[in-house]
This record gives structure tokens, sequence and C-alpha cells, in this order.
């Protein structure tokens, strides 16, 4: 899909196919490297955070139907429920640590997952989740027993578009800005 357009006039996509569609609104969804964006001149701002994101699919001894996320000094980690025993692992740090991560052997990374989950955190407050919040039925996460998928790591990083909109156009999602996954 190719975007063309004029300012005052609509915005003319052309399919792969030679379709062309013209709209009255063109929503550029597509992505951190939006076509879309770059064909409206539309610049970005921002920074790296200067961490990766490492990610996989993981097993657990039980079925997880929770999502758990720990606040560490290096980075948030969050276990994710997917089906069954199945969950996928979301994990924020700095480059050099999510490298040795990935090149850990499978039962090494297992360990360091669990140990991450588990133990006492770093974070003081953390630990204190049971005491704080009154009555809460708070239940520790499942432990890990397999990997499932290779272990993949993007950088993270903010961006924003300078503008959301132009003329016969929004940008959204990542075209329009990019934010830490786990900043929620």
């Amino acid at each position: 899909m190719t975007p063309t357009f004029t300012q005052s006039e609509r915005p003319i996509v052309v399919l792969e196919d030679g379709t062309q569609i013209k709209p009255k609104l063109l929503v550029g969804s597509d992505g951190e490297k939006s076509l879309t964006r770059s064909q409206y001149k539309i610049g970005t701002s921002g920074h790296s955070y200067g961490q990766k994101g490492l990610v996989c699919t993981v097993s657990c001894l039980q079925p997880n139907e929770i999502a758990y996320q720990r606040f560490l000094k290096t980075g948030p980690l969050a276990l994710l429920p997917l089906w069954g025993t199945y969950s996928s692992v979301v994990w924020s740090l700095p480059d050099e640590l999510c490298e040795q991560l990935q090149s850990l052997p499978e039962s090494k990374f297992i360990e360091a997952i669990n140990s991450a989950l588990h133990n006492t955190s770093d974070a003081s407050f953390i630990g204190a989740v049971p005491q704080i919040v009154t009555g809460s039925s708070f239940q520790a996460p499942p432990l890990i027993d397999g990997v499932h998928t290779r272990r993949f790591s993007f950088p993270l990083a903010y961006s924003q578009a300078e503008k959301f909109a132009a003329e016969r156009l929004a940008l959204i999602s990542d075209a329009a800005h990019r934010v830490h996954p786990l900043a929620g």
C-alpha cells in the first residue's frame, strides 16, 4: 500500500493490485516506522530507554490466570497468562543483561525467571503488598518449567509524532507514539 496525496484532495491509497482507494479520512496505524506518517512528512522525536524487552512463551507447573508484574532495579518483569499453563514473559532489561539472559541455556534461563519472580523484590514496597492490601488474597506467581519459543528482544524507546492529525489524516497506535510496554 502506498498512500499518495495532495493537501486539498482526498488521500489516494494504491493497493498492490493497483486498486485505488480515496478515503475521506486516512488512519495511519502502520507502526513505529509508519509509511503513512512519512508520506505526510510528519517527523518524530524521542529517546531510547537504554533497555531491551525480552519476550518468550513459557509454561508453568500449574495453570496461570493472573497477570503478574515485578518492578526490579533492572526493569519490570511481567508474566502474562495466555492459555492453560502457558504464559508470556516480557522482561525489561539493560542491553547487556538482556544479551546474557538470551544466551543462557534453557534451564539457567528458567532459574533466572523463577528467581526474579519469587525472591524478595529489590523494591521494598513490592515485598509488602500482602500487608498493604488489607484482606487481599495475594497469590504468588506460578513456577515456570519450560520455554516454548525463541527468546526474542527488541529495543525499548519512546517516540512521538510531531502531530497526530493532518489534512484528512489521523495517526494512532505506534504510528502516533511509542511508549515503554510496561510503563502502565
